[in-house]
């Protein structure tokens, strides 16, 4: 009985982690907005530069130019529920460390124009976190990392770094 009531002591940690650390991203992400900074170079509108935009089919709506890539197909896009089930059970690498990825725990959040995938909201980047629990502490630093879907089953981890709060 012992066990069962640390266990589940155990994921209510997780849990308020989790949410936690959700809510620290969304606070964050409203902070920041979406754009990143603009340097001189940019042809973004922000900079000041030319806009610079590929011919389009009359046929196409402004959504479908821009879900389409380059070679005209859409994009490979997931739904957040689908990058947490493909991440759960895996290891990253982060700063040299090795970081197991707990779908409890797992908080991934869609990064760019959302699309449309079944009628479910779906991205081609997500950002990801996941809360590190060390031996003999309540908590450790949290990985955060970026995933790219790249097929129907495949994708990339990029960026992977540790938090400091």
């Amino acid at each position: 009985m012992r066990n069962s009531a640390r266990t589940q002591a155990a994921r209510a940690r997780r849990a308020i982690a989790a949410v936690l650390v959700a809510a620290a991203l969304a606070g964050g992400a409203a902070a920041c907005g979406g754009n990143g900074p603009a340097s001189p170079r940019s042809t973004s509108p922000q900079a000041g530069g030319p806009q610079r935009t590929a011919p389009a089919m009359p046929t196409e709506t402004p959504r479908e130019r821009r879900a389409a890539g380059p070679s005209g197909h859409p994009p490979v896009a997931w739904t957040i529920a689908r990058v947490v089930r493909r991440l759960a059970g895996r290891r990253i690498e982060v700063e040299g460390r090795s970081v197991p990825l707990d779908a409890d725990t797992l908080t991934c959040g869609g990064e760019g124009p959302e699309l449309r995938r079944a009628a479910q909201p779906a991205w081609t980047r997500f950002r990801c976190l996941q809360p590190t629990f060390p031996p003999g502490g309540l908590a450790g630093p949290d990985a955060v990392f970026i995933v790219q879907p790249t097929g129907p089953r495949a994708f990339v981890v990029r960026g992977g770094r540790f938090t400091a709060y």
